[in-house]
């Protein structure tokens, strides 16, 4: 069982205690959710608090590039003022331009953008999608772009998975890995997947682990 897990900055992330590995996010979700977005302080920010968790320090940790929710062309920015900063590794964020949308021209753009990196990890962001809905989009042919420029990339998709049932469907849609807070939103509403627990963060753990089950059965079917 895979014990990875996502810490959107300024959190600070916890040793692993199994298989899997650590993501530091850049925190740009939640400032979209202001109105705000990352500014070359918030940069400088990021940049030292990557640096504490550096792949190999007890951490295998992927950090997420300073993007920006549904802006391409912001986002292909600020990895450009980053690199040109000297600052430490990020993997890249393929955006989509608009809400519940996904343009296959503006990911292949991107693609071609990143592609001299010669990223191994690229994360791709949600824009707000259930996994039936990104499938009727075309998704698929997303990640097929973006496998065939560039050989053996893990694709994580942020922020995916609605449910017990979306989760388990996103393992069929083809990425590699997602992250959801839905096991835990759903034990907050008394919704149990597995086994309930004496709290709500005990409930969450057992969402979690029934999540992965039902999300491996459903891969080996």
């Amino acid at each position: 069982m895979f014990a990875s897990r996502l810490y959107a900055y300024p959190s600070a992330p916890e040793p692993l205690s199994g298989n899997g590995f650590v993501i530091c996010d850049s925190g740009a979700f939640g400032l979209s959710q202001y109105g705000r977005s990352i500014d070359f302080a918030h940069m400088q920010k990021l940049n030292r608090h990557y640096r504490q968790y550096e792949a190999g320090a007890g951490f295998p940790r992927v950090a997420c590039a300073p993007d920006q929710y549904l802006s391409p062309s912001a986002t292909m920015r600020n990895w450009s003022r980053w690199h040109d900063a000297g600052f430490c590794s990020v993997a890249p964020v393929i955006q989509c331009q608009k809400p519940k949308q996904i343009d296959l021209h503006s990911v292949q753009l991107q693609i071609n953008f990143y592609m001299p990196y010669e990223p191994s990890f690229i994360f791709f962001s949600n824009p707000g999608l259930r996994s039936i809905e990104a499938e009727r989009q075309n998704i698929k042919y997303a990640f097929e772009m973006i496998r065939g420029a560039l050989k053996n990339a893990w694709i994580h998709v942020l922020g995916a998975g609605w449910d017990l049932l979306d989760i388990a469907a996103w393992r069929k849609i083809g990425p590699d890995s997602i992250d959801t807070i839905a096991y835990y939103s759903a034990a907050q509403s008394g919704t149990v997947w597995g086994e309930a627990g004496t709290s709500v963060a005990e409930t969450a753990i057992h969402n979690a682990r029934a999540a992965i089950k039902n999300t491996m059965a459903q891969r080996d079917e």
